[in-house]
Order: structure tokens, then C-alpha cells, then sequence
């Protein structure tokens, strides 16, 4: 990416930076690109963040990839990735966000840990937050739902503003 926010290491790893609150860089993710998975979390565990669109929906997600993924398949608002935080990180950040305009979105993975962290965040902020799980045909997560989907060659189709044609969007972003 351009802002410098996802690189690669020398060994080819996925490297995204992490931020707190306030946006100062805390950290930074790693995922391997290899046969063997690889993922690891060094500095303090902070939100990788990346914006698509000017909606105001703040949707999160458990790792850098996945917010990557979910913009690929979702393509708009703010995605941040929890980094495998306890509740109290995500939580008081969608506050933050909720008090800004912001729609809350819980985009957690489809499996018991995706599903209680989703269900912690609806309790703490009163309820007021949509879910959004990937289907399970799909994968657990959503880095395994868009490669299914591009595994089939499915995109989603979309109209381009300026010509109103259809446009096949997916094939832009790199899945890991």
C-alpha cells in the first residue's frame, strides 16, 4: 500500500503497522505468506486500520488480512483489525467512533471465539451494532471467504459511477 501502513519484511512476510487510539504506531502484525502459517505480534497489540469510501460504518475484525479481505468483499467505511485484543481495546475505540456517527459492525470471525468477542461488543455498547459473520461454506474468516470466492472466479459485480457499466472489483486486492 501506498502510505506505507502494510510492507514486506525481508523474508516476505505481510508486515502491518499498529496504532491506539490516538493513532500513534504502538506495534506491528506479522503474517507469513508461506506453505507453513506463520503470525505473530510484536510491540503492543494496537488496530490495524484501513478506510475504503466515505460511509460511516466502523467494522471490526480479528487480524490486518482479514481487514483487507472484508474491504475487498465489502468495499466501504473504516476497517480495523483487533489484533487479537481483549474486549477492552475494541470496545472502547467503537465508542469513540459511535460518538462520531459512526454505524458499529461486528465482522468477527464465524467461529466461538468471532462469535463471543461479537456478542461482548453488543452488551458493552447497549446493542446498538450490526453483525456481519462470513458464511460458513465460505471459511471461518474472511480471508478464507474471498479466496473460495476467487478460487471459483466469482466477483461482485458493481456499476461504475462514471460509465454505468459493470465492473468486476475483486481482482485488484491480493489475498494472502
Amino acid at each position: 500500500m501506498r502510505s506505507g501502513r502494510v510492507f514486506a519484511d525481508a523474508r516476505g512476510n505481510v508486515v502491518f503497522r499498529l496504532r491506539d487510539e490516538a493513532g500513534q504506531e504502538v506495534g506491528y502484525e506479522v503474517r507469513g505468506t508461506y506453505e507453513q502459517p506463520y503470525h505473530s505480534v510484536h510491540g503492543e497489540k494496537g488496530f490495524f486500520i484501513t478506510k475504503a469510501g466515505e460511509i460511516r460504518s466502523a467494522a471490526f475484525v480479528e487480524s490486518g488480512i482479514e481487514a483487507l479481505s472484508y474491504r475487498a468483499l465489502r468495499g466501504a467505511g473504516l476497517i480495523l483489525s483487533t489484533t487479537g485484543s481483549a474486549i477492552e481495546k475494541p470496545a472502547s475505540m467503537a465508542r469513540r467512533l459511535q460518538a462520531r456517527g459512526y454505524e458499529i459492525v461486528t465482522a468477527f470471525n464465524a467461529d466461538k471465539g468471532g462469535d463471543r468477542m461479537a456478542e461482548r461488543l453488543h452488551e458493552l455498547l447497549g446493542g446498538s451494532v450490526r453483525r456481519d459473520r462470513p458464511a460458513t461454506d465460505r471459511g471461518k474468516d474472511w480471508n478464507e471467504h474471498l479466496k473460495s470466492l476467487r478460487a471459483e472466479q466469482i466477483v461482485r459485480p458493481s456499476i461504475s459511477e462514471k460509465t454505468g457499466t459493470e465492473t468486476r472489483d475483486l481482482g485488484s486486492e491480493r489475498s494472502f
